[in-house]
C-alpha cells in the first residue's frame, strides 16, 4: 500500500512538473515589406497595375557576363506581370561590376552602390555599358496584349528620363533587397519588318515599319532582389 502511494505521488509530481512546462515559441521572423504599384500616362490614357489586382505580380532576376580577364557585370530586373493580362513591364538596372571569378554573384556593396550613387541612370538599350559612360544605365521594356516588345526608342531627341526619388536597401532571410520609386518619362518604340509573297509563296515584297508611343508622369514602386 506504501508503495502504491509513492508511486502515485510520483506520477502526480510529473504530471504537474510537464503542466507547468511552457513551450517556448521563437519570435516571427522579420521580413522585409515588398509591394509594388504603377500609375502613368500610356499613349495618353492614365494607366495603373496594382498588386494582386488583375493577377499581376512582380518577378525579378538578373542577367550576368562572366569575363575572366576583366569585371564581371550584372544587370538587374524589376518586371510587372500579369497571369490574367498578356501584358509586362520591365524595368533594367545596370550593370553591377564585380570579380565573377572570385564570387558568384555581386557583393551587397557593388548591388547598393549601383542604385544609391546613380540615382538618376543614363539611358541605355538593354541597361547596357558604353565608352565612356559614367554611371549606371537603365532601359524598359513593355509587353502589350498582343504580345508586341516595345522598348526604349533610341531615336535623336527621344525622351528617356528615370529617377530614383526612394531607395532603400533592406534584407532578411530570403536575401537582399532595393525597394525604390522611379519616376519615368520614357518613348518607346517597336520596329519590324511585313514580308509579302507571291501565290508561289517566292518573296515578293517587303516593307519595314517603325511606331512610338510615350510612358508620361509615370511612377513605378517596386524592387529588386541581389
Amino acid at each position: 500500500m506504501k508503495f502504491k502511494n509513492i508511486l502515485l505521488a510520483a506520477f502526480t509530481g510529473f504530471a504537474i512538473f510537464a503542466c507547468n512546462k511552457h513551450e517556448i515559441i521563437p519570435a516571427p521572423e522579420q521580413r522585409v515589406k515588398l509591394d509594388f504599384h504603377f500609375q502613368g500616362y500610356m499613349r495618353g490614357t492614365f494607366t495603373e497595375f496594382t498588386q494582386n489586382v488583375d493577377g499581376f505580380d512582380l518577378e525579378t532576376n538578373k542577367t550576368k557576363t562572366i569575363s575572366p580577364n576583366s569585371f564581371s557585370r550584372a544587370t538587374y530586373y524589376s518586371m510587372l506581370k500579369s497571369s490574367q493580362k498578356n501584358i509586362s513591364l520591365k524595368l533594367l538596372i545596370g550593370e553591377a561590376l564585380w570579380d565573377g571569378l572570385e564570387n558568384a554573384d555581386p557583393d551587397i556593396n557593388a548591388f547598393t552602390d549601383m542604385f544609391k550613387n546613380y540615382p538618376t541612370p543614363k539611358f541605355s538599350s538593354g541597361a547596357s555599358m558604353y565608352a565612356g559612360n559614367d554611371t549606371t544605365t537603365f532601359d524598359i521594356e513593355y509587353k502589350d496584349v498582343n504580345g508586341n516588345i516595345w522598348i526604349g526608342d533610341t531615336a535623336l531627341g527621344a525622351i528617356r528620363k528615370i529617377e530614383f526619388t526612394y531607395l532603400s536597401q533592406e534584407s532578411d532571410v530570403t536575401g537582399d533587397y532595393m525597394k525604390y520609386i522611379a519616376k519615368i518619362d520614357i518613348q518607346l518604340c517597336r520596329r519590324w519588318w511585313e514580308y509579302h509573297y507571291d501565290n508561289l509563296g517566292l518573296l515578293d515584297d517587303s516593307s519595314f515599319h517603325y511606331d512610338s508611343w510615350q510612358i508620361t508622369d509615370g511612377i513605378l514602386k517596386g524592387w529588386f532582389k541581389r
